[in-house]
């Protein structure tokens, strides 16, 4: 085969390759959203006190606290002074005990 016909055929097949490589990059960046989506569903961060307070008074009423349902069981433990509502120290204690779970 001549030089010339195997540079041809070499220049033929670069938009082929391109191609596949610009596919596989991108199938690789879909599946690491996948595995990110995946990871984070798996271990859910929790909400601070401060996006749970939306009332900002400084304690987590009931309607607050069951805007984040696994609290829900666990705030009544976690209600030191047992006043029905949680302060950002019972709410780190809360957030603890439920780590440990």
């Amino acid at each position: 085969m001549s030089r010339r016909l195997e540079l041809t055929r070499a220049a033929s097949l670069r938009p082929i390759f391109a191609i596949a490589l610009l596919a596989s990059a991108t199938l690789a960046l879909y599946a690491g959203r996948l595995y990110a989506a995946d990871a984070a569903a798996a271990n859910p961060q929790p909400p601070s006190f401060a996006q749970l307070d939306t009332n900002k008074d400084g304690f987590l009423d009931a309607a607050e606290i069951a805007a984040f349902p696994p609290l829900i069981e666990i705030a009544p433990k976690a209600d030191a002074d047992q006043d029905g509502r949680l302060s950002p120290a019972e709410f780190a204690a809360a957030l603890k005990a439920l780590k440990t779970t």
